[in-house]
């Protein structure tokens, strides 16, 4: 979730599954609709920032970008063809959030458009 807004309307039952049912978030919440016309990113401490805000930072920054995951990612379904949707995942084993790897590629919340949460677990617009 960010500023109150679901990154998806549907998530899994189990993360440890990739067979698990789903769980849907409630009918007219709040979500953003990723996709072709959302602005891509990159990894930054767990938030998705514009690539040449990254760039400066990698290339000014002496402290080296974190670079190992901090666990095995579940099946959790925070992406899709297009990368990742912000800069979180959540862990196989516990379903703990953590950061993707620093300058993963993602796409910034921020620039995709905004929906609500159907009965059936997607995030559609109106009119």
């Amino acid at each position: 979730m960010v500023d109150k807004t679901f990154l998806s309307c549907s998530y899994m039952c189990a993360l440890k599954k990739s067979t698990s049912c789903y769980n849907y978030e409630t009918k007219g919440s709040p979500c953003f609709i990723f996709g072709v016309h959302t602005r891509n990113g990159a990894c930054l401490n767990g938030k998705c920032i514009p690539v040449l805000e990254a760039m400066k930072h990698f290339t000014k920054n002496t402290t080296a970008p974190k670079r190992t995951p901090d666990c095995e990612p579940g099946h959790d379904y925070l992406y899709d063809l297009y990368g990742p949707f912000d800069c979180k995942y959540y862990c196989k084993e516990d379903g703990r959030p953590a950061n993707r790897i620093d300058g993963t590629v993602c796409q910034r919340p921020n620039t995709a458009k905004k929906g609500t949460c159907d009965r059936y677990g997607y995030c559609v617009t109106h009119g």
